[in-house]
């Protein structure tokens, strides 16, 4: 009897595990956009903390984003997206170059604008 009970718990306990492992993986790829179609990648920007906008890759388009600290010149054209011009000092957003691919950021601190393909 006490073989057959180590194994229901062991059977019980392997359940639960695959279960919060099959749990964790699908909120990770909700949240990180991996379940999207490849084909309808986004960006989303956040200014001040705050979402500014989602925007889809397929779709060229440029306009200013303006934050409390600067403002930054925003471009998606052939499937990625940039920040070509900002008021910030360094520039390290605008050396970041072009990004398409999901998880990829853009980011400038000082004018507190962060770009994500989604």
């Amino acid at each position: 009897m006490t073989m057959n009970r180590q194994k229901k718990n062991t059977l019980l306990l392997l359940a639960a595990v695959l279960l919060i492992s099959a749990l964790s993986w699908a909120v990770y790829g909700f949240r990180t956009g991996a379940f999207q179609k490849k084909d309808t990648k986004t960006v989303e920007i956040q200014v001040d903390g705050s979402r500014y906008g989602r925007y889809p890759l397929d779709q060229d388009t440029e306009f200013e984003i303006q934050s409390i600290a600067g403002h930054v010149h925003f471009i998606i054209k052939d499937g990625k997206a940039a920040i070509t011009e900002s008021t910030c000092p360094d520039k390290v957003c605008v050396h970041t170059g072009w990004i398409s691919q999901s998880g990829e950021l853009i980011v400038c601190l000082p004018n507190q604008v962060v770009v994500t393909v989604l």
